[in-house]
C-alpha cells in the first residue's frame, strides 16, 4: 500500500535521481519504533532502487518534495551543495492567526533535545545552532494565515519553531502547535499538519523540482 502511494507520488526521475512528493504520515527513513520509512519502502520498489539514499529529510508530518540520490556520485554532489549554502527551499504554510506582513526574517539559535520517547523536540537556546528563516505572508484570512518560508539553514523542525516562537503556530502542529486551534480544526476535517515542502534548487547545478499544491490547503482557507 505505501509501496503504490509512493509509485503515484514520483515528481521527478532519471537514473540517477527520484524526486518524490512525499505523503503526509510517512517517516523519511525507519527508526525509533517506526520499522520502515520512505526511503525503506523506495528500495523494494524497483531492483534499481535498491541503493537509493536520502538526500535530505521531511519530517513525518511534513508533505512535499523530497529527493533520493540512486547514486552516490550524486548524492555526493548534492550534499556538497546543500553544505555550501546555495540550495534554495521553499516551503508552505498555514498558521494560526494573521502573521504581520512586516515579520519577514526570524533568527534564533535551536536545541535539540532527544525525549524518553525517542522523539526529537527543539527549543530556543543559546547553547544551539543558529538558524534564519525568511517568511512572506500570501494571504490571511479568518485568522489563519498562508506563508511561504525559505529556510536558510537547514535544523530540525526549524520552520515550525520559529513560527510558533513567533505566536502563529502552524496549524495540525502536534508538537508545538496550538491545542485547542487542532482541536477545533480537527472537527473541520483537518488530519495533518499544514506545512508543505513546495520546491527545492540547487541553482549551480541547475536543478529546481517542485510538488504540487495541497488541495487542503485551499479547503481549510476557503472555510
Amino acid at each position: 500500500k505505501t509501496k503504490k502511494k509512493i509509485a503515484e507520488n514520483i515528481i521527478y526521475e532519471d537514473k540517477t535521481l527520484l524526486v518524490i512528493d512525499k505523503p503526509v504520515g510517512l517517516a523519511s527513513h525507519g527508526g525509533s519504533g517506526i520499522s520502515s520509512g520512505l526511503i525503506e519502502s523506495v528500495r523494494k520498489i524497483k531492483p534499481q532502487y535498491k541503493k537509493a539514499h536520502l538526500v535530505h529529510r521531511l519530517d513525518k508530518d511534513t508533505s512535499g518534495c523530497i529527493i533520493i540520490a540512486l547514486r552516490l556520485s550524486i548524492l555526493r554532489e548534492l550534499h556538497k551543495e546543500l553544505r555550501s549554502g546555495h540550495v534554495e527551499k521553499l516551503y508552505l504554510a498555514i498558521v494560526n492567526g494573521a502573521w504581520p506582513q512586516s515579520l519577514t526574517e526570524i533568527e534564533s539559535y535551536l536545541k535539540k533535545n532527544i525525549l524518553k520517547s525517542g522523539q526529537r523536540e527543539v527549543q530556543v537556546s543559546e547553547e544551539g545552532k543558529k538558524s534564519k528563516s525568511i517568511f512572506r505572508v500570501i494571504r490571511n484570512h479568518n485568522n489563519m494565515s498562508l506563508v511561504e518560508c525559505k529556510i536558510l539553514t537547514g535544523r530540525t523542525h526549524q520552520i515550525r519553531v520559529h513560527s510558533s516562537n513567533a505566536g502563529f503556530p502552524i496549524l495540525g502542529d502536534n508538537k508545538y502547535g496550538d491545542r485547542e486551534m487542532n482541536r477545533l480544526m480537527k472537527t473541520k476535517g483537518l488530519n495533518r499538519m499544514l506545512l508543505h515542502a513546495k520546491k527545492i534548487s540547487f541553482p549551480r547545478l541547475d536543478l529546481t523540482f517542485s510538488a504540487k499544491y495541497p488541495p487542503l490547503f485551499t479547503k481549510i482557507l476557503s472555510k
